[in-house]
């Protein structure tokens, strides 16, 4: 019998490599492989521009024995990314989470919810994936507006997170304020720049705290882990763009234009943004169902008919930059790919086939653009010796990508980064 799976209690890094300094907080669960976890489900890593006071070592230190919230206190990192262009060396500090401050983008102080700056819109959606569905995704969203205008613009990118499980009941305000959905897209434009729009994607359907993916992903068991992954019908990125579309045309029409008028989308951009796909904990199980997509983008029909839209959202949308309106050029837009310390209780946390990785490779052989795969991890998934099966899927995951990326010429890259190694 598969036990249902759940979410660490665990800091999450913010999905992407950085390119200066920053700090982040963690907890890791003692609780049971067979209850939900109450704690954090992701948490962000918070920009700082001077080292900790040493004063604060010693403060972590007398600290360390206090088990509060049923879990082991982990330490803040303090750490650097050479791949995007940050020559200093990597450097660890400690911190109890709760001394943490936040710092903007030139070093001032601000609150997390002030990330999104003036010139954007935010909001939380819910979003049927298909006509007359009962069920509905929440979609929280911070989205690049025109200063002038206000209207909805052309983002450089689209960052789209799928989230995992349910964190509810910890006590900890500042956990759970971590946890919400807006919270993690306001965390994400913090992370990729002000020029792109964030989205969160949360499933439609719980048995618990258990997301269950059910429109992504053709076939879950009832905690709402993959049986297989299979290309048919292209479900997840036919899922990912009816959702956007339907959010883009509700938002839109929040969106109020000085004048007072309904609100336009602005033609700024003739090139389509990127997309960045990101999956954190469970929500890594969609990410491994559009690898396989994009494995056979090429190979199977893809017809394209629009999700069904008011006649406004088709003047509105039909060519717009904002977000791709097909699969295949949403498929094709996807430029990195982000695993944020995934897990489960069964097979399926990686991609494992050969032949989907083979096929990957192939069509990004094919693409103008290449794709960045980056595998984000921490020792509750990767080292967890009662889920050993989840190190050796990403061992072989990562040895596939790696194979792929030395035929690839330069277009396929992928790379590791484990943190609270020590």
């Amino acid at each position: 019998m598969n036990h249902p799976s759940q979410e660490g209690v665990h800091y999450i890094p913010t999905p992407v490599c950085c390119n200066s300094n920053w700090i982040c907080c963690s907890s890791t669960s003692t609780s049971s492989m067979h209850q939900p976890i109450s704690s954090i489900n992701i948490q962000s890593i918070i920009r700082i521009q001077q080292p900790p006071p040493d004063h604060y070592q010693q403060r972590l230190q007398n600290n360390r024995s206090n088990h509060r919230f049923n879990h082991k206190r982990q330490t803040l990192d303090w750490f650097t990314d050479k791949s995007r262009g940050d020559s200093r060396p990597p450097q660890r500090r400690s911190l109890p989470f709760h001394v943490c401050k936040i710092f903007g983008k030139r070093g001032q102080d601000i609150r997390l919810s002030e990330l999104c700056f003036m010139d954007r819109w935010t909001g939380i959606v819910k979003v049927p994936v298909f006509p007359k569905a009962t069920s509905h995704c929440r979609v929280a969203a911070s989205l690049c507006i025109s200063p002038q205008s206000k209207e909805l613009t052309v983002p450089s990118a689209n960052a789209i997170f799928f989230n995992g499980d349910r964190v509810e009941g910890t006590g900890n305000p500042v956990i759970e304020r971590l946890s919400e959905l807006q919270r993690i897209a306001d965390v994400l434009v913090s992370k990729f720049g002000g020029s792109v729009n964030a989205w969160v994607i949360e499933a439609s359907t719980f048995n618990g705290p258990f997301a269950v993916y059910k429109e992504f992903i053709p076939s879950l068991n009832r905690w709402g882990e993959p049986l297989f992954y299979k290309a048919d019908g292209f479900p997840a990125s036919t899922s990912t763009i009816t959702l956007l579309l339907k959010f883009l045309e509700e938002s839109a029409k929040r969106v109020t234009k000085k004048e007072g008028s309904e609100s336009e989308l602005s033609e700024s951009h003739s090139l389509l943004p990127d997309t960045y796909i990101l999956g954190f904990s469970k929500g890594g199980t969609v990410v491994n169902q559009l690898v396989t997509e994009l494995s056979f983008s090429k190979t199977k029909s893809m017809e394209d008919p629009l999700p069904e839209m008011s006649g406004w959202a088709l003047r509105k949308m039909q060519g717009r930059k904002i977000i791709p309106i097909s699969r295949e050029s949403f498929l094709d837009s996807i430029t990195e790919i982000h695993y944020v310390d995934v897990g489960l209780n069964s097979a399926g946390a990686y991609v494992t086939e050969d032949s989907v990785i083979k096929g990957l490779g192939e069509q990004v052989r094919l693409r103008e653009k290449g794709i960045r795969f980056v595998l984000h991890g921490t020792p509750r998934q990767w080292c967890d010796s009662r889920r050993s099966s989840i190190r050796r899927e990403k061992d072989k995951f990562a040895r596939l990508l790696e194979s792929e990326a030395h035929r690839s010429g330069g277009k396929l890259q992928a790379c590791e980064r484990f943190y609270f190694a020590g």
